[in-house]
């Protein structure tokens, strides 16, 4: 029996690729400050670092250069269980990362997925430049998966009717989610789970 054609969402920075551990060098090299990715419990960053929300911008943007974006690593296994799920569904990736990267991350693709010609979706939330949320650029094109590490835009999804696998990670802990945000522990695991689903 043919496997049904399923349009997949994926987020990138932490499901794709290691943007937090990257981001925790550089804290480190720019501010002499070492945390653990352990320790990173939610996305109040200046909270967590003990820096003002002005300082968290600025290392952002200092973080966001070309070659660390092109350079990033990428999670254990996400390249090959993309390419694998990309064999049979449609694969749409979507980010809030700041347009301002935008070229940059689209270097990164080709640099990683050369043959691929994934669409590549900015929902820019966290940079307050009118674009749409993540669970909008769903419903618009008729994602039924999507594939994140962060909590509030999870439950922003599943509370949209969109199932969402939600990847294991200190900053994303919580006892009841709803029913259609399945937690995840890596890709084998979200593999087996959208082979599941067919």
């Amino acid at each position: 029996m043919e496997k049904r054609k399923l349009r997949i969402g994926i987020d990138i920075d932490d499901v794709v690729v290691e943007y937090l551990k990257s981001f925790l060098d550089y804290v480190e090299k720019k501010e002499g400050k070492k945390f653990l990715y352990e320790e990173i419990f939610d996305y109040s960053f200046q909270d967590i670092l003990g820096v003002s929300r002005e300082e968290i911008w600025n290392l952002v943007k200092g973080h966001e250069s070309d070659e660390i974006i092109i350079n990033l690593d990428l999670i254990e296994n996400s390249k090959e269980s993309i390419e694998l799920l990309n064999n049979v569904h449609k694969i749409f990736f979507i980010t809030s990362r700041n347009t301002k990267i935008k070229n940059t991350t689209l270097l990164f693709f080709e640099k990683h997925f050369p043959n691929h010609n994934f669409k590549i979706l900015f929902s820019g939330e966290n940079w307050d430049n009118g674009n749409r949320s993540k669970q909008e650029i769903c419903k618009d094109y008729g994602i039924e998966i999507f594939i994140e590490d962060n909590l509030d835009y999870a439950l922003d999804c599943a509370t949209n009717g969109i199932k969402v696998f939600l990847i294991d990670k200190p900053w994303n802990q919580k006892e009841n989610l709803p029913e259609n945000i399945i937690r995840v522990k890596d890709w084998k695991d979200i593999l087996v789970k959208i082979e599941g689903l067919n």
